[in-house]
């Protein structure tokens, strides 16, 4: 939906539909005339069903929205630019190899969302409250701003993480395979691989 004035209330909505097997979500995408890439929202209402795959292709979004039991699945050899939010809840996100991001500012997963990549990934601020992430083997993992709380982080093996500021609260875990630094530090109350901090 392109949109100069945006008068309309409403839902808007593309949710998969129940029955034997259910269905995937469908995307909504909101483009004002003042965004440069719009908003991509994919919803299925809580409905566990079929995976949502985003093709290989070049795509430019203001902010991505996963929620509600939506399974989202982005394909090898995209790319994809975010420059303000990728919001995940109660939702699944699978990153394959080989996809390009850039200009990812924040990313959000919150209530037992997962995000999974097997590319290398980029982001300024991660916030992780009651989720998962996992990196993918010999994919590099840069953040500037990492906090978990009640949350795991799985980090594959064979690379360099870098992050200068971890917080690391509410017994969560970080499973580190590969050689994780930091610079700076709030590790109050978790575990990195069997280590108590």
């Amino acid at each position: 939906v392109y949109y100069t004035t945006k008068t309309y209330t409403g839902n808007i909505t593309a949710f998969g539909r129940d029955g034997n097997e259910g269905g995937g979500a469908g995307t909504v995408y909101l483009n004002a005339s003042t965004q440069v890439g719009g908003d991509l929202i994919i919803d299925n209402n809580g409905l566990s069903g079929e995976i949502t795959n985003l093709s290989t292709a070049v795509y430019n979004f203001d902010n991505f929205t996963l929620r509600g039991q939506g399974k989202v699945t982005i394909m090898t050899g995209s790319n994809i630019t975010i420059p303000s939010i990728l919001s995940i809840s109660s939702a699944t996100l699978t990153i394959e190899e080989n996809v390009n991001f850039s200009k990812l500012n924040k990313t959000t997963l919150v209530s037992s969302a997962v995000l999974t990549t097997r590319s290398d990934f980029t982001s300024n601020v991660t916030n992780l409250s009651s989720s998962t992430m996992t990196i993918g083997n010999n994919v590099s993992f840069t953040v500037t701003n990492l906090s978990l709380i009640s949350s795991t982080l799985t980090l594959g093996n064979n690379r360099l993480y870098n992050i200068t500021n971890l917080s690391l609260l509410s017994s969560s875990t970080i499973n580190n395979n590969g050689n994780l630094t930091w610079t700076y530090a709030n590790l109050s109350s978790g575990t990195i691989n069997n280590r108590n901090v």
